[in-house]
């Protein structure tokens, strides 16, 4: 059960990273355990493997 927990906790974190970059960030991919096994191997150790798709021109107004 403690994996269901890290991995909400790490869901979380993603999406306020995505949401506060919404309008820049086309795309969000998790990798890693994240990605691998949502549920079963995400420990407590686990950190979040992120790729954001960014729009280039969006990015180089900010």
């Amino acid at each position: 059960m403690d994996s269901i927990k890290e991995t909400k906790k790490r869901i979380e974190i993603a999406e306020k990273i995505s949401s506060q970059l919404k309008g820049v960030v086309r795309g969000v991919l998790l990798g890693g355990s994240m990605g691998f096994g949502q549920n079963f191997s995400v420990t407590e150790k686990s950190d979040i493997d992120m790729v954001l798709m960014d729009e280039k021109l969006l990015l180089k107004e900010m």
